[in-house]
């Protein structure tokens, strides 16, 4: 046994050193030395902690006193059993997938297995069918696991939210889609450096086009009047990015949890785009669907009677109008 762990285990008199390396530690190693700390009744000295940012240490800290407080979150956190073959492959989707279990997790533990045990549990071989390719399984539940926590601590509320996805946005040795979850959780963080991080990305032309278009759903989750201004320019115009922005545009204004001081301009720029592009139809009707009200439909109907447009654009405004009376008739019924 690690002569450390058993003088954490005897309660060693200097816990910050036992601190010092659980904070510094990573994965099962982590979980392990976790374990050994809780059941020792040494106090930790987490000002002894050097090398990590403060946000960091107050998780640790946040997440022992949980631990301490709460055993059975020690185990809750670590088994995880949608991770388990014998649970997820007897779903329909025969996929691994931990949102359910990690939503019910407190922040601190959230962010506590983020940032220090992203790894999820090991089940022995014989979880896993004969013949199945173990690795790619073992992959795809690494990958759910991770894709949960990032979700989830863009939702959490916890400080440490923010500069913990900045990490994962910034870290190229991580899947793009792994950085397309933080990208999108960090619209939902609130902070403030969020938009300009999101911005950048969605402007750095050298970046995947799919994290551009998590750039896009970040800043339509900040739902400011700065994204309304950084997302409009494409909606306006057809392109590779064009229907993510349309999208979130229909997110940041929508009519339940958006931003109704957005919602004028929003169906401005969405009415625009339908009169110009035929191809967007379909776009913009569903974002009109989530923003609009009797008013648009109004714009809609003055845009169908003007003899002055092209048949074309006066049938792509009836269609969208029926369609949005009938979502506005669903709502009141």
């Amino acid at each position: 046994m690690n002569a450390l762990l058993l003088l954490t285990l005897l309660g060693a008199p200097d816990a910050a050193v036992t601190a010092q390396t659980l904070a510094h530690s990573s994965g099962q190693a982590y979980l392990d030395n976790r374990q050994a700390i809780l059941r020792s009744p040494a106090p930790l000295k987490y000002a002894g902690i050097t090398g990590l940012p403060q946000w960091k240490v107050d998780v640790l800290q946040q997440a022992l006193e949980l631990h301490r407080a709460e055993p059975n979150w020690a185990l809750r956190t670590t088994r995880i059993d949608s991770l388990n073959p014998a649970t997820y492959l007897r779903t329909r989707h025969r996929r691994p997938s931990a949102g359910k279990e990690v939503s019910t997790w407190p922040a601190a533990l959230v962010m506590e297995r983020l940032l220090f045990a992203a790894q999820p549990p090991v089940f022995e071989a014989g979880a896993y069918p004969a013949r199945a390719d173990v690795g790619a399984m073992r992959h795809r539940e690494a990958q759910a696991l991770l894709h949960a926590l990032v979700h989830r601590a863009g939702r959490s509320g916890h400080a440490a939210a923010a500069p913990a996805l900045q990490v994962i946005l910034r870290d190229e040795s991580q899947s793009v889609s792994t950085r397309c979850v933080a990208a999108e959780a960090l619209g939902h963080t609130a902070d403030a450096g969020a938009f300009a991080t999101l911005q950048s990305l969605l402007q750095d032309k050298e970046s995947p086009l799919s994290l551009r278009e998590a750039a896009i759903a970040g800043l339509g989750s900040i739902g400011s009047a700065q994204s309304l201004v950084a997302l409009a320019p494409y909606a306006k115009e057809p392109g590779t990015l064009s229907r993510a922005a349309i999208q979130a545009l229909g997110k940041m204004a929508r009519r339940r949890g958006g931003n109704p001081a957005l919602q004028p301009e929003v169906v401005r720029l969405l009415v625009q785009r339908l009169r110009t592009d035929a191809e967007a139809e379909t776009q913009v009707a569903e974002a009109l669907s989530r923003v609009g009200d009797l008013q648009t439909v109004g714009h809609l109907e003055a845009i169908a009677e003007d003899d002055e447009q092209q048949p074309a654009v006066k049938k792509r405004a009836r269609r969208v109008m029926h369609r949005l009376n009938r979502v506005l008739r669903r709502r009141a019924g």
